[in-house]
């Protein structure tokens, strides 16, 4: 077992002490939404999750609160930087995949209602072309964009 993994089975035995997020950062694939959470998470305020994609309310609901609990900082750090730095700690997580997803919306109404949704949106013909571009870096596509575009006609 690495560090990480010991690191997480010891949140996951603190998951009761351990907040639930403020916010989430939803939006499309390449719209931006790790560049606003790694900019927000440098805030002293704002406490990163272990994870910035935790995918709990789409890929990891069957593991339960805790579990996505234990991905969150504490109660008690919250408290201390509250009142180290005059102002309310957020925490929060970023995560494309919710947007579109429906069964993800209702999941999080339920678990949180009151959280701060922040929706990233982009232009769609070059958020597509980024994918592509993304896919095609990475040998996943092997055609050019135009051909990937005379696809979806």
């Amino acid at each position: 077992m690495n560090r990480r993994q010991l690191e997480f089975r010891f949140r996951k035995l603190t998951a009761s002490m351990r907040m639930l997020p403020d916010f989430l950062i939803i939006g499309s694939q390449k719209s931006g939404t790790t560049s606003l959470y790694s900019h927000l998470s440098q805030h002293p305020c704002v406490g990163a999750a272990f994870e910035k994609e935790v995918r709990y309310f789409n890929n990891h609901f069957a593991q339960g609160v805790d579990w996505y609990k234990a991905h969150f900082p504490t109660i008690r750090q919250r408290d201390r930087m509250t009142r180290r730095n005059g102002a309310q700690f957020i925490t929060g997580e970023g995560e494309p995949s919710y947007l579109p997803n429906p069964v993800a919306a209702e999941r999080v109404f339920e678990l949180i209602p009151g959280v701060k949704l922040i929706v990233m949106l982009r232009n769609p013909v070059e958020r597509a072309y980024s994918h592509y571009q993304h896919r095609f870096t990475r040998n996943r596509e092997q055609r050019t964009f135009e051909e990937v575009c005379a696809l979806s006609l």
